[in-house]
């Protein structure tokens, strides 16, 4: 059975009947148009429309998440931890010793006791010895003093040696060709630490004495003979230029260049040139004092 509603519309369309066949004709096509508009799909609810992507004003919109913190780093040490030892103060008492080689210069000697027609000329060379030197000092910061020994060995070459009496060759004699020298020194060294590293160029010089030991060298021509040089006392000098690394709190190792030497003598008719000897050492410096703790490292803000 059909309900009542679905004869509304006809019973609407009744009063067009009345006019005849005219009014039959707007009857058809009333319903005509009528029952195409009740075939299409009517529905009753209103589907749920599709996701769309959101665009960038509304994903702006929309709160987004805050950025988490990274992880919390482990404590790292301050700048001046990284290298504590460097920072040290080097102040106080220290020990050194160092050894190397050395290179003595030739002696000259001249003596005009028969005239100058027969002027006494000596030449004197040694070979490279063995070197070493040992002592105490303070460091007071930028500048240290120091007392030093310093032994030194030598051999006299004979072969490349050489003596005249003007224009004669005479005969030379020795007991010995070994020659050694104990040095005395009081020496001021300047530090110059290169900032950030645990270099430390250092320029200084000393005064003090030589005792040097060697036996005398024996000339002779004809009736002719005398005797040159030999053991004795001397006053003595010394420069070092060198470079030392702090390898740990209580030590320094260091590399230098020696120049040491006493000065010219004069006897009489005879004169000796200077005694010049240039060096090179190798050593370590032992300071002073209780265990050095490296310091806690303290986290940086």
């Amino acid at each position: 059975m059909c309900s009542g509603s679905a004869f509304q519309p006809i019973a609407a369309l009744a009063p067009f009947s009345l006019l005849g066949p005219l009014g039959s004709l707007i009857a058809v096509i009333a319903m005509a148009l009528l029952g195409e508009a009740l075939a299409q799909p009517q529905p009753h609810s209103q589907a749920r429309p599709k996701s769309q992507p959101q665009s960038d004003s509304q994903s702006q919109s929309q709160p987004q998440p805050l950025p988490q913190p990274p992880p919390a780093a482990a404590s790292a040490p301050t700048p001046a931890s990284v290298d504590w030892i460097q920072s040290l103060d080097p102040k106080g008492f220290y020990a050194t010793f160092g050894a190397g080689a050395g290179w003595p210069q030739p002696v000259h000697y001249s003596d005009d006791r028969l005239g100058p027609r027969l002027p006494i000329r000596g030449e004197v060379l040694a070979d490279p010895g063995f070197a070493s030197e040992r002592g105490l000092g303070y460091d007071f910061g930028r500048l240290r003093g120091e007392l030093s020994w310093v032994r030194r060995q030598a051999t006299i070459d004979d072969a490349s040696s050489s003596w005249s009496v003007g224009p004669f060759r005479p005969s030379v004699s020795r007991d010995s060709p070994k020659v050694s020298s104990n040095s005395g020194f009081a020496s001021l060294y300047a530090d110059l630490p290169i900032e950030g590293t645990r270099l430390i160029p250092y320029v200084g010089g000393g005064l003090g004495f030589t005792a040097l030991q060697t036996s005398p060298t024996t000339i002779e021509l004809r009736r002719f003979r005398s005797t040159f040089g030999g053991s004795g006392k001397l006053p003595a000098y010394q420069a070092k230029v060198g470079l030392a690394y702090r390898s740990s709190p209580r030590t320094d190792l260091f590399a230098e260049a020696v120049f040491q030497g006493s000065p010219s003598r004069s006897q009489g008719s005879l004169e000796r040139s200077p005694l010049i000897n240039w060096g090179m050492r190798f050593g370590l410096r032992w300071r002073f004092g209780g265990p050095v703790k490296a310091p806690t490292p303290v986290a940086t803000p």
